[in-house]
């Protein structure tokens, strides 16, 4: 085997960085629009890509990340993403145990993936295929998780997507909610693609300060959030978006919505981010932006509602079981101790 094999180490600028590149093409010669929506490398934390040859062809590849904010049990951890994989137990084995030793001689004790780095990027694999991808939703073969396993990777986390099919909203608690916080001074605006980077800004610190006891938290830094969100600037609708501020003009929270662009009869938007300060006045204020979001989908002719990536301890989860309890996607993010 491994005379059959080589793997080579590389990072991008570097002469033979291409094969990383055209490791994707090389398994899968023909990627539909969803297909292409992958796990995408992050050059935060990059300290290695490898690819996996065979009779000078690329069939295997992942890159390994070193995020030094991040801790798993107190112990320092690795990152492995953007893997890509013929489907056999061999090849990725072999890929993956190399990727392994290297992290076992830089002293890591635990390694966690598919994650690019942070959970800012693109992390976890879909264990299940029933229904259609959706936008955002990074595309991979199932057998990747069958992959992981082989090499003593074990599942440290579950997420479901779910969705909401007969989306409504309580008109008359709306307007009262929405009286009662302007009551305390409140301001509610959408998001102003004029004022994009300014309050990308502010929804990036937010971010970091409402997200930060989430599982495997780091920091991002704003202008990596806003470089993420100027991507995708051109498909957000700002009806979408909701912003909650205080008297003294201070964010207080934020939901975040999008259309689905992979629903090929346009009914479906999907509910990406609620986040409020720990500490906010406005008491129950994550409810009515949900539900303001709902009215303005609703408003611009969406009928499905899609709730992406719930960690199923979190309590948000549970809520979002009883508001769309119809299970859409699962997903698992794995482990493995070194």
């Amino acid at each position: 085997m491994e005379r059959e094999f080589e793997v080579i180490f590389t990072m991008p600028g570097e002469e033979d960085y291409y094969l990383f590149d055209e490791t994707l093409a090389s398994i899968f010669p023909v990627l539909g629009p969803a297909e292409q929506y992958r796990h995408r490398l992050s050059s935060n934390y990059l300290i290695q890509c490898l690819v996996l040859l065979s009779q000078n062809q690329p069939i295997a590849r992942c890159a390994i990340y070193f995020n030094p904010n991040m801790e798993l049990e107190s112990e320092k951890v690795a990152c492995i993403g953007s893997f890509e994989s013929v489907n056999n137990q061999n090849v990725s084995s072999f890929l993956l145990n190399t990727a392994i030793e290297y992290c076992r001689k830089n002293e890591i004790k635990k390694v966690i993936g598919p994650m690019e780095g942070s959970t800012w990027n693109s992390y976890r694999f879909k264990t299940n295929d029933e229904n259609r991808p959706y936008f955002m939703e990074p595309f991979h073969p199932l057998y990747y998780n069958d992959l992981f396993r082989e090499v003593g990777f074990s599942p440290l986390a579950q997420y479901e997507t779910t969705i909401d099919q007969t989306l409504k909203y309580d008109a008359s608690l709306l307007n009262k909610m929405e009286a009662g916080f302007k009551k305390q001074g409140a301001k509610l605006k959408n998001l102003n693609l004029e004022d994009f980077e300014n309050q990308l800004t502010e929804i990036a610190n937010l971010s970091n300060r409402a997200f930060a006891k989430n599982h495997f938290f780091t920091p991002i830094s704003v202008s990596d959030f806003v470089e993420q969100f100027n991507k995708i600037k051109h498909l957000i609708n700002p009806k979408l978006v909701w912003l909650m501020y205080d008297q003294q003009d201070k964010l207080q929270a934020f939901g975040f919505g999008i259309k689905d662009y992979f629903d090929p009869l346009n009914e479906t938007a999907i509910l990406k981010t609620l986040a409020r300060e720990i500490d906010a006045p406005f008491a129950g204020v994550g409810v009515f932006l949900r539900q303001k979001i709902i009215q303005s989908a609703m408003e611009l002719g969406f009928s499905k509602m899609i709730y992406a990536y719930m960690h199923t301890d979190n309590f948000s989860f549970k809520k979002a079981e009883e508001l769309a309890p119809t299970k859409y996607r699962s997903y698992a993010l794995y482990s493995k101790d070194l």
